[in-house]
């Protein structure tokens, strides 16, 4: 049962301007010049105050139960606002542009959280830069990225799950600030990057809550003989945690 679904388009393959996209038991391909699904990011006028003060209203983007394959030439698979994006008991496979120089290879982006869930969900990735979000977390499933990295701007939680993540250029798994957890006794991650600059697994900058905490079975390469691990905080206390 479920709906079946083919797109080809010039533009976004799937495209709300104002709120959400919501996906629930869905097969299909979508095939897009563009951005494949996007939730646009909208303001509104605040009634409490004078027209000049404007309030973010949330676009989200959630995959349930579904099988849904996404090429796109010339943007994101998927794109949303501070809503986030949630993947759950889905299989997601995503090609993107490797134009990096444009932006242009994203698997996912949010300026909201990514959370990827279910221990039926299959998420691979094979673009330009992968999965970018405010906060990343995975909770489950499989995560399979290609030439790009995982980045959490605020935080990367990974507690469950089979990940394989490898860059070309960059870190494989980075937060700027934030803290990087990677947790749980059936968790496995392995994180490789051809980079000479960076870390394979990396803090970028030390947060008031940085640091790289592992608690899990993981595997971090750099074949370009940079480090494994490089983890940064605030003040006194380590770097880097082992649970």
């Amino acid at each position: 049962g479920g709906l079946s679904l083919s797109v080809d388009s010039e533009r976004a393959g799937i495209f709300s301007e104002k709120g959400y996209f919501k996906a629930e038991n869905i097969t299909g391909q979508i095939r897009s010049n563009n951005i494949g699904i996007v939730a646009q990011t909208y303001y509104v006028v605040n009634p409490d105050t004078d027209d000049e003060d404007y309030v973010d209203v949330p676009s989200w983007i959630e995959l349930t139960d579904s099988d849904i394959s996404i090429s796109s030439a010339h943007g994101a698979g998927l794109h949303c606002g501070t809503g986030g994006i949630t993947v759950s008991d889905s299989t997601l496979d995503i090609k993107t542009s490797r134009d990096i120089d444009n932006d242009e290879g994203y698997g996912m982006y949010s300026n909201g959280t990514v959370t990827i869930k279910g221990d039926m969900t299959d998420v691979t990735v094979d673009g330009g830069i992968g999965i970018d979000a405010d906060r990343l977390n995975v909770e489950g499933g499989k995560v399979d990225t290609e030439d790009n990295s995982l980045y959490g701007w605020k935080g990367v939680s990974i507690s469950g799950g089979e990940i394989n993540v490898h860059s070309v250029l960059y870190s494989a798994i980075a937060t700027n600030n934030g803290r990087l957890e990677i947790t749980g006794k059936d968790t496995k991650v392995k994180a490789v990057s051809d980079s000479a600059e960076y870390a394979s697994v990396r803090v970028v900058r030390a947060g008031n809550d940085s640091g790289i905490f592992l608690d899990a079975y993981v595997t971090a390469v750099n074949t370009a003989g940079n480090k494994p691990f490089e983890g940064k905080v605030k003040g006194e206390g380590p770097s880097i945690t082992l649970g």
